[in-house]
């Protein structure tokens, strides 16, 4: 639609939600449609299941929320449905250890699993009915989440501010990211 500074109408419906400020972090399995096909269906069921409860240990003791999970992806919100202080600082510190928690297990026939995350923080409308949430930082974490190397974390410029300097940070330049109007800093 078009912007002329007016914001949009207030209503709501339930189907709509709400908007929120918050943190998202975008979690994925490096090489999973390799292992997809290389694995008897039930023990990729295990794999799943074993990646996934270390994600939710991780995620929820920074505080974050699992939001969904898409075969080999997780989302979580930090900042949902309750807002704490330091979301971003806590988003980042649970996608470090997911990576490290991982990093030191031995899957049945996968062996050590790699993952790539992407955070980011912004407004989402959450429809918490059917679960579904939308707007460009789903998306900005989706992407980053895509172009984060195996086992690293990358970040946007706003995540790196707000999380302050409890990390250090490797700057990735500008990336045109899909589905982004502009050049995204990354980090």
């Amino acid at each position: 639609g078009e912007r002329n500074g007016a914001p949009p109408p207030a209503r709501s419906s339930p189907q709509e939600g709400e908007r929120r400020q918050l943190t998202v972090l975008f979690c994925d399995i490096v090489g999973f449609t390799e292992l997809a096909n290389r694995v008897d269906p039930e023990i990729l069921q295990t794999i799943i299941r074993i990646y996934e409860d270390t994600c939710a240990v991780c995620i929820t003791r920074f505080e974050g929320y699992v939001f969904q999970r898409l075969g080999d992806g997780i989302v979580a919100f930090f900042g949902y449905p309750l807002a704490h202080e330091g979301e971003s600082e806590r988003a980042i510190h649970a996608g470090l250890a997911i990576i490290e928690s991982l990093a030191g297990l031995d899957v049945p026939e996968a062996g050590r699993l790699q993952v790539r995350v992407g955070i980011a923080s912004g407004l989402v409308g959450v429809a918490s009915t059917e679960k579904g949430a939308v707007g460009e930082t789903m998306n900005l974490a989706a992407r980053l989440q895509g172009i984060a190397q195996p086992g690293s974390v990358v970040v946007c410029e706003q995540v790196r501010r707000l999380a302050g300097g409890s990390f250090d940070y490797e700057p990735l330049g500008d990336q045109a990211l899909k589905g982004i109007a502009r050049p995204t800093p990354a980090f």
